[in-house]
């Protein structure tokens, strides 16, 4: 745009507007040869020190970060680069082509016909001036304020996720004893089962694991949880299912996977079958009440009876109950089925005390079920068996958890690689590193938009200098100062500055709003006992 006058004398010589728009085109690709390929040797060289401290902040993993040097990345890139500067000059090459000589030479920034009218003298005032100037070219001030903004959104989206994270909520989320331990299956992907007496051996927690935990330093208390599947059934009469769940033609509840619909899961007998949990007083403890009987010293000795149950209702992520997916409330009466060590059938009716939220990280086997009940640990034995042991939580004296959870680690590595452990301090980490997660990555994302943003104003400014120079030169020349033209020029900037705040305020609100609502997917998702790192891996 500033070497409009140029093409104007061109134009003069008799150059055509087609011949304009070649010069303009040749140009671009010249300023690109040299640009792009600079552009991908710094980008290459700040991307490899940059990965390995990123890396290392989201879980010291730097052994396994890299940078490839692919050619095929290097070719995109540079192809995208070429288009983006074709594109972008598309427009100033027609506008130069299409402007006569005699326009071109009286060419001033933003001119326009302006309407006739009555200007008071405030408009004379350098502030006002100042403010008039901006209105020259309202697409020029758009696209500055919009990229000196989008840093400063994002910058401020990043910061306000970051800050809202609240580490007690997320513990409570994920981790309220101090530490659990059970079988490596339980933590990982294959997941506790407790299907098979045959095979429980494989999957269970040993007891030796839990007496080694129990005679740490530092121990204070713990319980043990036992979980066994498809063992136990409920009679469907007696179940009403609620509007939330899906039921085919017949009536069978069940959901809908896309066009195939997957009913419960039922056994011999055409009972629903049962996940259920036979917990001592420890694990009752971490239980949050929904409805019916809050007493956890009331719920501790019911259960014991073997002649109540408590019913675990299906919760969002953001920890609230789905009402319309209840299936039992407080004083149903549920008949229980299963068979004796003899394999005889018997049926056992029991009460529904209580209704908690389930709690899929410390209650159950990390898989939701739709018949999640629990009752006393010795009654569950009587039902089951005392193999099906599948966690045992516990907490340690003030001052001792990094020390018990070194302990920890040392064990499942030398005397029972089979078995695994999760600890309050590892999800501390993985918290702090989801939160670093974010202020790295948006950061360094804020500071290169908020470069290219500022490089764009000030090429935009210089830019408006250079085209104004006659207007400049007229304004001197009927008294206007030097120091009265930096003043307006720095109120023009000044202007950008104030516009720039309130887009971004303006503009801000609804984006947070809209980023808010990942805060609980990413806080489930990554939400485990390893670092961001490593379950990045595990995809």
């Amino acid at each position: 745009m500033k070497d409009i006058r140029y093409y104007g004398l061109l134009k003069t010589i008799g150059t055509t507007g087609r011949q304009i728009k070649r010069i303009i085109r040749r140009q671009a690709l010249r300023l690109s040869l040299i640009g792009i390929p600079v552009g991908l040797l710094a980008g290459f060289f700040v991307g490899k020190g940059l990965v390995p401290v990123i890396m290392k902040s989201l879980g010291d993993m730097v052994e396994y970060s890299t940078v490839p040097a692919n050619p095929l990345i290097f070719i995109g890139a540079a192809i995208f680069s070429l288009v983006t500067v074709f594109i972008s000059t598309g427009h100033p090459a027609r506008m130069a082509a299409r402007v006569s000589p005699i326009e071109a030479l009286r060419y001033t920034e933003g001119s326009k016909a302006r309407k006739k009218g009555k200007h008071s003298l405030s408009r004379g005032r350098i502030w006002r001036m100042a403010l008039s100037n901006l209105g020259r070219s309202k697409g020029k001030t758009t696209i500055i304020i919009a990229s000196l903004s989008l840093a400063i959104i994002l910058l401020n989206s990043v910061f306000t996720i970051t800050h809202s994270f609240d580490m007690d909520k997320y513990l409570q989320s994920f981790m309220k004893p101090d530490f659990i331990i059970g079988n490596a299956k339980y933590f990982g992907m294959d997941n506790y089962r407790g299907r098979n007496l045959e095979t429980i051996d494989e999957e269970n927690l040993t007891e030796s694991f839990i007496e080694y935990c129990q005679g740490l330093k530092g121990y204070e208390d713990g319980g043990r949880l036992y979980g066994a599947g498809s063992f136990v059934g409920v009679k469907q009469k007696g179940i009403t299912i609620p509007s939330g769940i899906e039921q085919d033609s017949s009536g069978m509840p069940g959901e809908y996977y896309g066009k195939e619909f997957i009913p419960f899961n039922t056994n011999e007998q055409g009972d629903f079958e049962v996940y259920l949990y036979g917990a001592e007083d420890f694990a009752v403890n971490e239980m949050q009440v929904w409805e019916g009987e809050s007493d956890l010293n009331v719920i501790k000795e019911k259960l014991r009876t073997g002649d109540y149950i408590v019913y675990a209702a299906p919760v969002t992520d953001k920890g609230a109950v789905r009402k319309d997916r209840v299936l039992n409330h407080p004083g149903d009466k549920v008949t229980l089925t299963y068979k004796d060590q003899n394999g005889e059938p018997k049926e056992k009716e029991v009460t529904v005390l209580s209704v908690i939220k389930e709690d899929y990280w410390n209650l159950t086997t990390r898989m939701s079920d739709y018949f999640p009940y629990y009752m006393g640990a010795e009654p569950f034995k009587e039902i089951a068996s005392d193999k099906f042991l599948m966690s045992y939580s516990f907490d340690v004296k003030d001052g001792y958890d990094r020390e018990t959870d070194a302990a920890l680690k040392g064990y499942t590595s030398s005397s029972e690689p089979l078995m695994d452990y999760s600890s309050k301090l590892q999800y501390e980490k993985s918290f702090y590193t989801l939160t670093n997660m974010f202020l790295l990555i948006g950061g360094a994302l804020a500071f290169v938009i908020g470069v290219i943003g500022i490089l764009n104003f000030i090429n935009s400014i210089l830019t408006g200098i250079i085209t104004r120079q006659r207007e400049f030169a007229m304004m001197e020349a009927i008294g206007m100062t030097k120091r009265q033209l930096t003043k307006m020029v720095i109120a023009e900037g000044l202007y950008y500055a104030i516009l720039t705040v309130v887009f971004s305020l303006v503009a801000g609100v609804p984006i947070l709003l809209v980023l808010g609502g990942l805060v609980p997917y990413l806080a489930f998702r990554f939400g485990r006992r390893g670092t961001v790192v490593e379950e990045l891996q595990k995809e």
